[in-house]
């Protein structure tokens, strides 16, 4: 409405619902399908580990417990965006490429570095199902993206071994109302994903990784 840039809560909320959907399948309630692969089968998954599917084991929207976690949009203001060079790193800087480098970069846009934080809103209703429901937010995103920036750790060994003595110390740098997300595209992993990944390809914005984002939760009420 205001012509302004926002970060969609509706992306924040996706990062956080698997993050906890990750924490329910250490010890699942419910049988988890898996492929002949054994990667674990995203068919009514959310429905099953969450328990709204109806009497005829159909996802019931209206009793999906995440109808009680709602996510502001976060807007701010336009001059907070630059545009940036994207960077396609590989693996190995020796293997070969079917593209030049010149062929795989492109622009996006970024905040810009030392922008003020975005600051937004999420409500939890009474209903939901923990007494501390943000201790509950933060822990399960902390061992969850723990785990994707890992991943990000291990690809850039050789790679980029100064970027990757910075994703070693990130998890550390938590407070214990603080966790870290990650956001967007073409961050060459789909974050969302419970599943491992093994990727070839990283995108990279001044040599540093997409979409790592640092939340600090403050209680309103």
């Amino acid at each position: 409405l205001t012509g302004n840039p926002y970060l969609p809560g509706s992306s924040i909320k996706g990062a956080i619902r698997t993050a906890l959907l990750a924490k329910r399948l250490v010890n699942p309630t419910e049988r988890i399908d898996k492929l002949a692969n054994g990667i674990i089968s995203d068919r009514d998954l959310e429905p099953k580990i969450f328990r709204y599917l109806n009497n005829w084991r159909k996802p019931d929207i209206t009793n999906d417990p995440f109808k009680f976690l709602k996510v502001s949009d976060i807007e701010f203001p336009a001059d907070y965006l630059t545009l940036r060079v994207v960077e396609n790193a590989k693996k190995s800087p020796n293997e070969e490429r079917k593209h030049t480098p010149q062929e795989l970069e492109y622009l996006c846009q970024a905040v810009r570095k030392g922008s003020d934080p975005l600051i937004g809103i999420i409500q939890i209703h009474k209903c939901w199902q923990d007494d501390n429901p943000m201790l509950q937010i933060v822990a399960a995103c902390s061992a969850f993206f723990k785990t994707k920036l890992n991943e990000d750790k291990i690809f850039y060994t050789a790679h980029n071994p100064a970027l990757h003595k910075i994703l070693c110390e990130l998890p550390d740098k938590c407070a214990a109302n603080e966790c870290f997300l990650r956001l967007g595209k073409a961050t060459g992993i789909v974050h969302k994903s419970i599943n491992p990944q093994q990727p070839q390809t990283r995108s990279l914005i001044g040599g540093m990784p997409m979409g790592i984002c640092k939340l600090s939760f403050e209680e309103l009420i």
